[in-house]
C-alpha cells in the first residue's frame, strides 16, 4: 500500500480501521493497546493522506460518537499488484472462460481437503483458532466473533484476491461451502469487499435438525 507520507505506525493502525469496520476512537485504542489521543495523531495522518474520515453520529448521552471509516476507493487505488490477483487475471485471459468454473470448483476442493486433514481431529475451539491462523498467514486478517455459545461470525478484513473476485463472485460463494464442511455447520455469505464493503464476512450457525439428519458430520 502506498504511504503518502504516512508511517508505519500510520499503516498499522489503517489495518486495524479495517478489521473492526467502522470503530469509533474507543475501539481502536482497546485493540491496538494505545491512548485514544495517541490514536487520534494517526487518523489526522490518514485523514491528510486520504485513507479515512470521521464521522459524529448521537450517542443519546451527550457528547456524539465518533466512528472512522475507510475512504474505500482511495485504498483501492493505491493498492500494491497482489501477485496472486494478478496471476488468477492472467490465468483467467490465458484459459477457456468457459472452463474458468471447473478452475473455481477444483480451488475449492484443494482449500476444503487441506483443511479437513489439518482441523478434523480438533476440538471446536482448537479448530477455529487453526483455521484463522492458516487465513491470517495468507493475508486474510481473520477474526471471529461470537454471536452464542456454538455460533459465531467469521469476518475477514482484508482479500487477497478482491480484484478477481470482484468479476467472480462464485469463488466468494464458494467460501461458504468451504466453512460449512470444515465446521460441520451452515455458512451463509453476509459481506464482501468485492462489492464494496470494508469486511467479508459470514454467519456460521448450527445445522437444523433434519440436516444433521441426512448429513451427519
Amino acid at each position: 500500500m502506498a504511504r503518502q507520507g504516512c508511517t508505519v505506525s500510520d499503516i498499522s493502525i489503517l489495518e486495524k480501521i479495517i478489521i473492526l469496520g467502522n470503530p469509533s476512537l474507543e475501539d481502536i485504542s482497546r485493540s491496538a493497546g494505545i491512548s485514544k489521543t495517541a490514536i487520534l495523531k494517526h487518523i489526522r495522518s490518514l485523514e491528510k493522506a486520504g485513507y479515512v474520515q470521521r464521522k459524529y453520529s448521537p450517542s443519546g448521552r451527550g457528547r456524539p460518537v465518533c466512528k472512522i471509516s475507510v475512504r474505500e476507493l482511495q485504498i483501492r487505488n493505491k493498492t500494491y499488484p497482489n501477485l496472486r490477483d494478478e496471476a488468477l487475471n492472467f490465468i483467467e485471459n490465458e484459459i477457456d472462460r468457459e472452463k474458468l468454473p471447473y478452475f473455481i470448483d477444483n480451488y475449492t476442493e484443494s482449500v476444503t481437503s487441506y483443511l479437513k486433514e489439518n482441523l478434523e481431529n480438533l476440538i471446536m475451539e482448537d479448530r477455529i483458532a487453526e483455521f484463522s491462523r492458516i487465513r491470517n498467514s495468507e493475508g486474510y486478517s481473520t477474526r471471529i466473533v461470537y454471536d452464542d455459545e456454538n455460533e459465531f461470525t467469521l469476518i475477514q478484513g482484508t482479500c487477497p484476491i478482491s480484484s478477481f473476485a470482484r468479476k467472480h463472485r462464485k469463488i466468494c460463494e464458494q467460501e461458504n461451502l468451504i466453512f460449512s464442511e470444515i465446521f460441520g455447520m451452515d455458512s451463509c455469505l453476509k459481506e464482501t469487499i468485492a462489492t464494496g464493503s470494508n469486511v467479508c464476512s459470514f454467519s456460521i450457525t448450527r445445522k437444523k435438525a433434519n440436516q444433521i439428519e441426512n448429513n451427519p458430520v
